[in-house]
């Protein structure tokens, strides 16, 4: 099966997507920022769906805490292991729980390019090529 530009890419993004919960509850080792990202945005992606999909504020409460309590192992040990990429611990996470400025200095971390050497987490992950999807 012949796939035309667009459609790779579209199937490499997936990819990105499915290795995030590949890896769920995997906190040691990197994640790149591509792969941090992706995962991220396709989880949001997937509660504007079930919002838009969700008759009623209170069953949006239902559905939308249900999509968040599902992806909340898989978010942490992500963003764990993006914080490993650039040679920091996991505990770095909790800037999120300071009120405002917390997320803001957080967010700015998590958009700084990794580590491109060895660190104590592991191997650049950028180095690791990400499987070809198959037409099986």
């Amino acid at each position: 099966m012949n796939l035309s530009a667009s459609g790779a890419k579209c199937l490499r993004i997936v990819g990105w997507y499915v290795l995030g919960w590949k890896k769920f509850a995997q906190f040691r080792g990197r994640s790149s920022r591509r792969e941090y990202w992706t995962f991220i945005l396709g989880n949001f992606l997937i509660l504007v769906c079930v919002a838009a999909a969700t008759p009623t504020v209170e069953a949006f409460r239902y559905s939308g805490g249900l999509c968040l309590l599902v992806s909340l192992v898989a978010s942490l040990a992500i963003g764990v292991r993006r914080l490993h990429d650039l040679n920091k611990g996991g505990g770095w996470l909790l800037l999120a729980v300071i009120p405002y400025l917390g997320g803001i200095a957080l967010l700015v971390i998590l958009l700084l390019k990794g580590d491109p050497e060895t660190n104590e987490y592991g191997s650049d992950p950028r180095i690791a090529v990400l499987p070809h999807a198959t037409s099986e």
